[in-house]
């Protein structure tokens, strides 16, 4: 067998899209609260203020001694019921909704960067925790640079008492 091919046998294989330099940062989702009312009506939106993506990926490579970031991506979005709004007897969960479509905006007037989709959730069941399927294909680096913030789209219905939710993302960043 020739040389090479031992020398590759002898070391794991490495995704190619992967550097070794390449971290994530998680950030937390403070605790929302959507209005529940008897009357049943159509929900406008999931988030009371818009979430922002307070993450400044200049000082998180800087904190881990490594280079520029070339790219970051959303790597998970996960929200869960917080018990804030459960009184006695009463459990929450999120089968209110249909479906719900969270987006990247800047916050810089004037910006040219588009409001662009970043996570989806779909057929989503009476659960206590909703996890999203992320368009990991949408780079925030450039939206981070300029302040950026998570909005949403929503399909379903305002639950029957008040709902309280927190969560939590992870960023993907990519070095080269």
């Amino acid at each position: 067998m020739p040389r090479i091919a031992l020398a590759l046998l002898a070391f794991p294989l490495l995704p190619a899209c992967a550097s070794i330099g390449d971290f994530d940062v998680e950030r937390t989702i403070a605790e929302q609260r959507v209005q529940g009312s008897p009357i049943a009506g159509l929900l406008g939106d999931l988030f009371q203020v818009p979430i922002p993506m307070d993450v400044n990926i200049a000082s998180e490579t800087a904190a881990r001694d490594a280079g520029p970031a070339q790219a970051a991506h959303l790597k998970a979005l996960v929200l869960e019921i917080t018990d804030t709004d459960e009184s006695s007897g009463d459990s929450d969960d999120f089968g209110f909704l249909e479906s719900v479509d969270v987006f990247i905006e800047s916050t810089r007037s004037g910006t040219s960067l588009p409001r662009t989709r970043i996570a989806q959730a779909t057929d989503i069941e009476a659960s206590p925790r909703l996890e999203f399927e992320v368009i990991r294909s949408v780079n925030v680096l450039p939206y981070s640079e300029e302040g950026s913030r998570f909005t949403s789209e929503v399909e379903g219905s305002v639950p029957p008492d008040a709902v309280s939710f927190a969560g939590r993302f992870t960023l993907r960043v990519e070095l080269f």
